[in-house]
Parts: C-alpha cells; structure tokens; sequence
C-alpha cells in the first residue's frame, strides 16, 4: 500500500479531511504535517524499536594489500550495528573479537600493545582532518587492536538506515531503498499496518487528543510484527526409549 493510501486510512480514522491531489505539496500545512509524522514514524519504527531482518544488511571489509588497516569508514547506509552485534575475521569465522567500548580502556591498550587473542574492535569518530563535508554517517569508523594484515578480511551485519521504498518515477514497480519518503506512492518497508497505526497515535498525541487505546493498538500491531520476525523455536517430540517388542523378565518366567 502507497504512503497516499496510509494518509487517507489515517485522515478517517483522526477526523480529517483526507487530502485530495497529490500528497506532497509544501503550500497545504495537513499534507505537509502528514508526511513529516510518516517519515518520524517509519525512521522509529524501523530503527529503534528491533531488529528487524528487512533491515539488516552484512558487510564484509578487506584490508588493503599492502599496508593492512588499523580503522575503515562504516557503510554509507550504516545506522547502527545490532544488538548483539559480533565481528567475526576470516581466519576465525566461529570466534568474534573482543569489543572494547571504554574508549579509555581501548587508548590504554593501544599505547601499551595489548590485544586479546583474537583481536579486539571498536567504534569510534572518524579523522575528518583531510577536509570534505562527508554525511553523517561516514563519519563513524571501526578501528582494530591490533592492525588487520594485508588482505585481511572482517564481517559484521549492521541496521541499514533506510526503511523506505522509493517508488521509481520513470519505471512503476521498480524501488529503491530510501531514508524518507518522496512521493506519495513510496511504501514503507515493514508494512503499512503498522505504519498506519503509528500515525493514528501520534497525530493524536501531537494534537492533544486522548490516545490512550490507539498506542495500546499500536503496541500490540508492533509486538505481533515482532513475533513475526523470530524463528519459531524447534520442538523434537520426545522418544520413548528401549523396544515396544521387548519382555520383562521375572523369576518364575517372562511376561506374554
């Protein structure tokens, strides 16, 4: 379902007039408040709230040859890595490495030369002494204790900070991934339900309207689209153990 489609389910549902024409139109205050909620919603929704595996993306980074590294700018769609993220190096694909999130902890080890076995990482702001006006995403690096060899390579996953689908304007069905909305048939990534129930509370929120039970409907659309998203877990029916043919021996003989 198109974000023009959402705004128009949420407009009956608030007591608005839903808008006629195009969605964006910066000259009409609704149409405009609208999309910015959409764009506000999706960016919690898809970001915060779990991590969904739409949003989830795998990169893996090589070490110059030669040279090796010591740090290298995250992804351009880099968010933020998972919540239990791991960096696993390519000679050790079952043993992550040490993650180090005291940055004075880190600074000690780096000037003593002590590293865990495995090697050790961390997250850190990213030199930006060489000019340029890089986004902010880039300006986040990983850095590594101790140096990666030459050709060394290391993969994580990370949140993709894009959680809609842009709509081509040219060719109609094709998309691109997107960090906000653009068009009034853009969709949103985890589904229009909960897009739309996300934008019936906080409208109301914003507007000092009682929202106590569309947060509750809310919350409960987010937990189902949760459970959605986790494996069901494995269950192997117990087996009965020992042969459905064999006897019980007694003194005076064996039962039929």
């Amino acid at each position: 379902m198109s974000l023009q489609s959402v705004v128009a389910k949420v407009c009956l549902t608030v007591g608005v007039r839903p808008p006629s024409g195009q969605l964006f139109d910066p000259s009409d205050r609704t149409k405009a408040e609208f999309v910015n909620l959409a764009n506000i919603m999706a960016r919690r929704m898809a970001l915060e709230s779990f991590d969904w595996p739409e949003m989830i993306r795998t990169f893996t980074f090589v070490a110059p040859d030669p040279g090796g590294a010591t740090s290298f700018a995250m992804p351009n769609d880099y968010h933020r890595l998972l919540r239990n993220a791991a960096i696993f190096p390519n000679g050790s694909p079952t043993q992550p490495m040490s993650h180090i999130d005291d940055p004075e902890l880190w600074m000690q080890n780096s000037l003593r030369g002590f590293y865990p076995a495995w090697g050790s990482w961390t997250l850190q702001p990213r030199d930006l002494s060489g000019g340029g006006l890089p986004n902010v995403y880039s300006t986040v690096q990983m850095a590594f204790n101790p140096a990666l060899g030459p050709n060394q390579q290391v993969t994580f996953q990370y949140l993709c900070r894009m959680p809609v689908l842009n709509s081509d304007p040219v060719t109609p069905g094709n998309f691109s991934y997107g960090s906000q909305f653009l068009a009034g048939t853009d969709e949103f990534v985890l589904g229009d339900d909960l897009l739309m129930y996300g934008m019936i509370w906080q409208w109301k929120a914003f507007k000092g309207a009682p929202y106590a039970e569309d947060i509750e409907t809310y919350e409960d659309a987010l937990a189902q689209r949760i459970g959605r998203a986790k494996p069901s877990p494995i269950v192997v029916p117990a087996r009965r153990r020992g042969s459905y043919n064999a006897s019980v021996y007694i003194p005076w003989g064996p039962l039929p």
